[in-house]
């Protein structure tokens, strides 16, 4: 199957919502040739989705057509099933070097001694034990 998206955006709605769109408007218009719509195709739930009756088939399809996954972390997001279970697709399918951590609220720590991100930081469990070594990620708090 053929990458149709360029990133898909994982992100918890309540906190990160209006990060989310202007990060999708961002990423499509940044080098934008004069005569297409948009730069490259971002997978955002709420902008790339109809309502349906199969939600996670509709994610799964967009998680495969995507090139990135950038993941809007926040304790919210953290919490969040769908988060969780959209990471640990592409962390079991993809890897997490196509992966790119934007700090977006709450605390992210690494803890060089463990490897290991620190208990109290924003990140989903299935992300944790991913990274042999600490990953960088954008600050956006």
């Amino acid at each position: 199957m053929s990458e149709r998206f360029g990133a898909f955006i994982s992100y918890a709605r309540a906190p990160s919502a209006p990060l989310a769109v202007a990060l999708q408007t961002g990423l499509e218009k940044f080098a934008k040739p004069w005569n297409r719509l948009r730069a490259i195709r971002v997978f955002r739930d709420d902008a790339s989705m109809s309502a349906n009756s199969a939600l996670w088939s509709t994610i799964e399809r967009a998680l495969q057509e995507a090139q990135a996954f950038i993941l809007l972390a926040t304790p919210e997001a953290a919490a969040s099933t769908y988060v969780d279970n959209e990471v640990a697709w592409w962390v079991r399918h993809k890897g997490a070097q196509r992966m790119l951590l934007v700090h977006a609220g709450g605390t992210i720590g690494w803890d060089r001694a463990a490897g290991e991100f620190t208990v109290e930081s924003a990140i989903p469990p299935a992300l944790r034990g991913a990274y042999a070594e600490e990953p960088r990620w954008v600050d956006m708090t």
